[in-house]
């Protein structure tokens, strides 16, 4: 993906989860998404899969508890 601006959708979505080939790809998506809507980072989280386990559980379950977008 060479702009992120089909990402703008986003800042009406309540909350989603967005796929990326590559960890970069969400890394940057993330940082475009902080700076275009002021997003906080603990609002946007990335979810890789070399991530431990304990992480994942965290991350999914704070999604599911509205704390995370």
């Amino acid at each position: 993906m060479n702009s992120y601006q089909n990402l703008n959708f986003l800042k009406d979505c309540r909350k989603t989860i967005v796929y990326f080939n590559a960890r970069k790809e969400a890394e940057d998506a993330r940082t475009y998404l902080q700076r275009k809507f002021g997003f906080s980072n603990d609002k946007i989280a990335v979810y890789p899969s070399i991530k431990s386990e304990e992480l994942k559980v965290d991350v999914l379950t704070k999604f599911r508890n509205g704390k995370i977008f």
